[in-house]
C-alpha cells in the first residue's frame, strides 16, 4: 500500500482537503523560527511525524529560517498541511 492509499484509508477513504498526493517537491522552507528555542533536533522531531527526514539545514544568513527535506513530495505535503492547521491556532 502506498503512502497516499494509507492516508486515504486512515481518513475514511478520502485525502484531507487540499492534499492531492501528487506533489513532487520534497523540500519545505520553514520561517519565523526562534533561533534561541528551536534547533535541528526539535525540527526533526516535529517533521518526522509526517514522514522520513532526509536533511535539515539552518540558513546561516537567516537564522530564523530552515530547509527541511522530506522523503517524498507527499510527506512534505502532509507536513505543510497539518502544521499550518496546528500552528494557525
Amino acid at each position: 500500500m502506498c503512502n497516499a492509499q494509507a492516508i486515504e484509508t486512515a481518513f475514511g477513504g478520502d485525502l484531507p482537503p487540499g492534499i492531492t498526493g501528487t506533489n513532487e517537491r520534497c523540500t519545505i522552507l520553514v520561517t519565523n523560527l526562534n533561533p534561541d528555542r528551536i534547533d535541528e533536533h526539535k525540527l526533526f522531531n516535529l517533521f518526522s511525524l509526517y514522514g522520513n527526514i532526509v536533511r535539515i539545514k539552518r540558513l546561516r544568513s537567516k537564522p530564523d529560517h530552515a530547509l527541511v527535506q522530506m522523503g517524498d513530495g507527499f510527506q512534505a505535503e502532509l507536513a505543510v498541511h497539518f502544521l499550518k492547521v496546528v500552528l494557525a491556532y
